[in-house]
């Protein structure tokens, strides 16, 4: 399922955007029901993690489109984490991976 026409707030301002529900990508990825915590990885190296209970009670998404076109490099093209109640550095641009355990 994907989330069109979402409305992103963030520090720069209300963007209409599409993004995934995290949940979509573990069922793909068979996440095991015993995970507890999710680690996302991206492309510069960098890493974060949400507990699993937060991710889905919270409506976090992973952001593919802003504006109607895929997310440019600049703003975390292939994805970006959209975490709305947490602090900038949770919202992890070019997110690659994740990992559970």
């Amino acid at each position: 399922m994907y989330y069109s026409r979402r409305v992103f707030i963030g520090v720069n301002g209300v963007l209409p955007g599409s993004a995934i529900p995290p949940e979509d990508l573990w069922k793909e990825a068979d996440v095991l029901p015993a995970a507890r915590i999710i680690i996302f990885y991206a492309h510069d190296g960098y890493s974060t993690s949400l507990p699993l209970t937060h991710i889905i009670d919270n409506d976090i998404l992973m952001a593919h489109k802003m504006n109607g076109i895929t997310l440019p490099v600049e703003r975390g093209f292939p994805f970006q984490l959209v975490a709305e109640d947490k602090w900038g550095y949770k919202w992890i641009k070019w997110t690659t991976g994740f990992t559970t355990y």
